[in-house]
C-alpha cells in the first residue's frame, strides 16, 4: 500500500486519501475512485488490489461469474490461482450434487482452466439424457446455461417447439415448468404467464366442480394452491361455511331418526355455527324425554317369584315407591328414552319399572283339576304363562314303583289352542321316543302323529288301560 499524501491541496489527492484512510470501505466504490484517478500515483496498483478485494469477496458469496470474470480483467496479479482453484472446486462441488446448471455456468467461466472443459461436455451428456427422457424442464435449464456449446442453442429450440405443443394440447400444468427454464428465450416469459393464467383458471373451474359434487376436501387442496389467483382465498372460506352447513343437515337428519347422541356430537362440533348450541339442549332434552307410543297399554308384572320395585325415576339406583307382585295388572303411561323402563301405574302407584318385568300378553289363568273313572285318576296343573309357550310333563303310573313321562313342549293362545313350531298340535318325547302330534282346536283334544287319540278334553285317557294314576304338570 502507498503511504499517505503529505499535502491536501488537491483534489485528487483526497480521493486517494479516502481510500487509503478506510473511509471508503464499499469495493465498487473505491474501485470507481480508483479508476478516475487513472495513473495518478500509484492509484493502478490499489485498484487491482481492490480488484482482487472484491472477486474474492464475491466468491464468498457464490457469485462465481463475476468473480471470474473480474479475475481475468486482474491479468498476471500475483495471488490469482488461489480463488481461481476455489472457484473450480466449487464448480465440481456443484456437479457432483447434480446441480448442472449452475456448474455449467461456472466451468464456461474457467474456460481452459484445469479439466473445466471435460466437465462442460459432461454436462452436456446429462442434458441429451435428459431430453431423451422426455424431461424437457430439466434439459431446457441445462441447454440454456450451456450457451453456444455444441448444439445447445438448437435443443433450447427444440424444447421451445415442445411447449408450443403442449399449448396447443392445453398441458399448460405440464409446460410451466418447462417454460420458466426456458427464461428469456424468445416469447417464452410471455407464454409462461398466459399458461399460468390458463392453468390457474382451469384448475379454479375444476375446483368449483368439486365444491358442485361436495367433494370439499379435494376443491380446498387446489384453492389453497391457487394461492390469491382471482377469490381462491374467499372460495376457502366459503367451503368451510359449506362443510359446516352439510354436518349441520346431517346432524338435523339424526335428530328425526332418534340417534340424538350422534347429532349432539356433530352439533358439538359446530361451535358457534348458527343455532348449534340451542340444537345440543334440544337434543338433549329429546334424549332424556319418555316417549308415549304405549300410553294407555294394560300389562301384567311377570315374575318368577319375590316382588317387582316401583321406583321414582328410570333408573335401577332411584327410590323404590312401592311393590308390585306376579300377575299384577298395570297401565302403561311411557317408556324410557333407552327404551328400558315403563312409566306404569297399579291402584294409586305411578313409577317406572323394568321392561324385562312387564308382559302386555295376558297370562293364562291356573286351572288344575282331578278326574276319576273306574280304575285310573288325572290331575292336570298349568300354572301361569306370561310369554304363552308352555312345557308340560305328563306322568302316569301303571303301579307305584313303574311311572311314563311325557314331556309336551309347544304355545298356548289366548283361546288355549296348542301349537308346536307354528302349527296347530304338540311335541314332545315319549318314554326316550320323540313324538308329535295334532291338536283339536274345539275341544283341546291331542293325537299322535298317526292319528290315534291320546286324551280328550276332559283328560280321559284312552290309549292305555289299567294305569292307577297319572298327572299333568309344567314342566
Amino acid at each position: 500500500m502507498s503511504e499517505i499524501p503529505d499535502y491536501k491541496d488537491s483534489a485528487n489527492a483526497m480521493k486517494l486519501l479516502s481510500v487509503l484512510s478506510g473511509q471508503v470501505t464499499d469495493c465498487d466504490e473505491k474501485i470507481a475512485i480508483l479508476e478516475s484517478l487513472g495513473d495518478y500515483r500509484d492509484s493502478k496498483e490499489l485498484l487491482l488490489d481492490v480488484k482482487y478485494e472484491k472477486a474474492y469477496e464475491l466468491s464468498r458469496y457464490g457469485n462465481y461469474s463475476e468473480a471470474v470474470k473480474l479475475l481475468d480483467s486482474l491479468g498476471d496479479y500475483s495471488d490469482l490461482k488461489q480463488i481461481r482453484l476455489n472457484i473450480y472446486r466449487k464448480a465440481i462441488s456443484y456437479f457432483n450434487d447434480r446441480k448442472f446448471s449452475q456448474a455449467a455456468e461456472i466451468f464456461l467461466i474457467l474456460g481452459k482452466y484445469e479439466g473445466s472443459e471435460e466437465y462442460i461436455e459432461k454436462i452436456y451428456q446429462q442434458a441429451g439424457t435428459y431430453y431423451k427422457d422426455k424431461k424437457y424442464n430439466y434439459a431446457a435449464a441445462v441447454y440454456m446455461s450451456l450457451g453456444d456449446y455444441s448444439d445447445s442453442k438448437d435443443k433450447v429450440e427444440d424444447i421451445y417447439q415442445k411447449c408450443l405443443e403442449y399449448i396447443d394440447k392445453e398441458k399448460y400444468i405440464d409446460v410451466i415448468p418447462i417454460l420458466k427454464n426456458l427464461k428469456d428465450y424468445k416469447d417464452s416469459e410471455s407464454k409462461l404467464e398466459k399458461a399460468y393464467n390458463k392453468a390457474y383458471n382451469k384448475a379454479y373451474n375444476k375446483a368449483l366442480s368439486l365444491i358442485g359434487d361436495k367433494k370439499y376436501d379435494d376443491a380446498a387442496e387446489i384453492f389453497e394452491k391457487l394461492g390469491n389467483y382471482q377469490n381462491s382465498k374467499n372460495k376457502l372460506d366459503e367451503i368451510e361455511q359449506l362443510k359446516k352447513l352439510d354436518i349441520y343437515n346431517k346432524a338435523l337428519k339424526l335428530g328425526e331418526e332418534e340417534k340424538y347422541n350422534e347429532a349432539i356430537k356433530l352439533f358439538e362440533g359446530l361451535g358457534d355455527y348458527k343455532d348449534s348450541k340451542d340444537k345440543i339442549t334440544e337434543m338433549k332434552n329429546k334424549r332424556d324425554a319418555d316417549t308415549y307410543e304405549l300410553k294407555g297399554t294394560i300389562a301384567w308384572v311377570k315374575i318368577d317369584n319375590g316382588y317387582l320395585n316401583v321406583r321414582a325415576t328410570a333408573s335401577s339406583g332411584a327410590k323404590s315407591i312401592g311393590k308390585l307382585y306376579n300377575g299384577d295388572k298395570v297401565t302403561i303411561q311411557a317408556t324410557s328414552s333407552n327404551g328400558k323402563w315403563y312409566k306404569v301405574t297399579s291402584g294409586g302407584i305411578t313409577g317406572y319399572c323394568s321392561v324385562d318385568y312387564i308382559s302386555t300378553s295376558k297370562p293364562i289363568e291356573n286351572i288344575s283339576g282331578v278326574w276319576f273313572s273306574e280304575d285310573l285318576a288325572y290331575m292336570m296343573t298349568i300354572d301361569n304363562i306370561h310369554d304363552s309357550t308352555y312345557s308340560i310333563r305328563i306322568e302316569y303310573y301303571y303301579s307305584s314303583t313303574y311311572t311314563y313321562h311325557w314331556d309336551i313342549q309347544g304355545t298356548m293362545n289366548s283361546s288355549g289352542m296348542l301349537y308346536y313350531d307354528g302349527y296347530l298340535g304338540w311335541q314332545g318325547i315319549i318314554n326316550g321316543i320323540s313324538r308329535q302330534g295334532s291338536a283339536d282346536p274345539t275341544n283341546g283334544s291331542l293325537y299322535y302323529d298317526n292319528g290315534t287319540l291320546i286324551f280328550n278334553s276332559i283328560c280321559e285317557y284312552v290309549d292305555e288301560a289299567n294305569v292307577s294314576n297319572i298327572r299333568f304338570r309344567r314342566n
